[in-house]
């Protein structure tokens, strides 16, 4: 596994251009599960460019976006001045990231791709601090995403598999869990048919 100082670096080259790297558009699963999410705090995991902080935002989400890149959040914060929302930023290692419980009332892991052990620290927070009601929506691609090379990690490490991912969220009531091929659509990076993992759920 990479040092986190190098995929620090990684990701700050990858946004230090001008053009957004995944696009300025939502997420398509996410924008199809945002009208289930209680109004209120969102916190946005993995953020990069803010693509997906910036359209909670607009839809009235209080926001906060975690990220790694500086140069990410630089760029999450112009976008969201460019739409004429506010979002708050933090840059850090999101399992280093102290939530309290029962804190939010979203939270988004979108193509956030960390290795297990480190995804399964993670995932224990957000069944903590999600508030009772609060949503979680994740999607990232699957193990089947070797085949396809249209984005995503090149390491099968750090792809999903469901049952997985289904296990380590058992503590939220999944209305959505399945794997699917689709097409992504999003920016430089994700374009072209993937395999998907798509959950949503909420705690009760």
């Amino acid at each position: 596994m990479k040092d986190i100082s190098d995929i620090t670096e990684m990701w700050d080259n990858r946004y230090h251009k001008d053009e957004y790297a995944y696009g300025t558009g939502p997420n398509d699963f996410l924008a199809s599960m945002a009208e289930k999410i209680p109004a209120g705090r969102a916190l946005c995991l993995g953020a990069g460019e803010g693509r997906n902080a910036v359209y909670l935002a607009k839809l009235g989400f209080d926001v906060t976006a975690v990220d790694l890149s500086g140069i990410g959040l630089q760029k999450a914060r112009r976008l969201a001045e460019e739409n004429k929302v506010t979002i708050r930023t933090i840059q850090k290692d999101v399992e280093k990231l102290i939530l309290a419980e029962n804190e939010w009332q979203g939270i988004t892991s979108i193509f956030f791709h960390t290795p297990a052990r480190m995804r399964k620290n993670v995932h224990k927070k957000v069944i903590s601090s999600l508030a009772r009601g609060g949503v979680f929506i994740l999607e990232g691609y699957s193990v089947d995403q070797l085949k396809f090379k249209t984005g995503g990690p090149p390491d099968l490490e750090l792809l999903y598999d469901l049952n997985e991912i289904v296990n380590e969220l058992e503590d939220l009531e999944l209305f959505v869990k399945r794997k699917i091929v689709r097409t992504v659509v999003e920016g430089r990076y994700h374009t072209g048919k993937g395999s998907v993992i798509q959950v949503a759920g909420i705690k009760r």
